[in-house]
């Protein structure tokens, strides 16, 4: 396994690069991407800053179904917490 360096975030896409391992989100996930609002968001677009800390911001084109939790809930499993960006 290797490690990936995404500096601050704005140059790697969050759907398409695979910095998260082998695959791409877009390749493991591809229901969520295809219902995703921004398929070509780094991955700074996707994180929301507060005063306690950052948090993924992942905005869908529709509610998502019942059948699709499970896959949503092991994406967030694989990606974590939002990564510290310098």
């Amino acid at each position: 396994m290797c490690t990936i360096k995404i500096n601050s975030g704005s140059n790697s896409s969050f759907w398409w690069d695979s910095w998260t391992g082998d695959k791409s989100l877009k390749e493991e996930f591809h229901q969520l991407f295809k219902i995703s609002q921004s398929k070509s968001g780094s991955i700074l677009d996707h994180i929301t800053n507060s005063n306690t800390g950052s948090d993924w911001n992942i905005q869908f084109t529709r509610e998502i179904r019942e059948s699709e939790i499970p896959m949503l809930a092991e994406m967030l499993h694989k990606i974590s917490s939002p990564p510290i960006i310098n």
